[in-house]
């Protein structure tokens, strides 16, 4: 038999729960999963230049974006229920190219909570993971 404690508090929540939704505005949705934002940083501190950045996911095409030196790119997203959400970017610089991964559920389980940095640098592009921070991924530049 279940302690009437138990149900107490089970009654409550339902409640509460209850009033939260109807709370809501009407057409706002409910997410289960975190927003997540991709920033990434032109940090081509030898020459300066320019990088072009291409990033897609199964879905989604963002567009080619031009990021001058010292500028950020960043976009956001909520990662799917599956956890096999993820997103690729190709990155253009003087003649040098590389394209990989921004965001992979897998692989970013535990290396990021909300944001998954990118520093696009003279040798490729370098990954931190969140908490700690610390680089953790690179990308040489082809």
């Amino acid at each position: 038999m279940i302690p009437l404690s138990k149900i107490l508090v089970l009654v409550l929540y339902a409640s509460a729960m209850q009033r939260s939704f109807a709370e809501m505005e009407p057409g706002r949705n409910i997410h289960i999963t975190p927003v997540i934002t991709v920033r990434i940083f032109n940090e081509l501190v030898e020459d300066k230049a320019d990088v072009t950045i291409h990033c897609k996911s199964k879905d989604d095409d963002l567009g080619v974006h031009v990021v001058p030196f010292g500028k950020t790119y960043e976009f956001s997203f909520r990662e799917n229920i599956w956890g096999s959400t993820l997103f690729f970017c190709g990155f253009n610089s003087k003649g040098r190219s590389v394209v990989f991964d921004v965001f992979e559920s897998k692989r970013d389980y535990e290396r990021i909570l909300k944001y998954s940095i990118w520093r696009v640098r003279k040798d490729g592009v370098h990954g931190f993971q969140e908490k700690p921070t610390k680089e953790d991924l690179i990308f040489k530049w082809k």
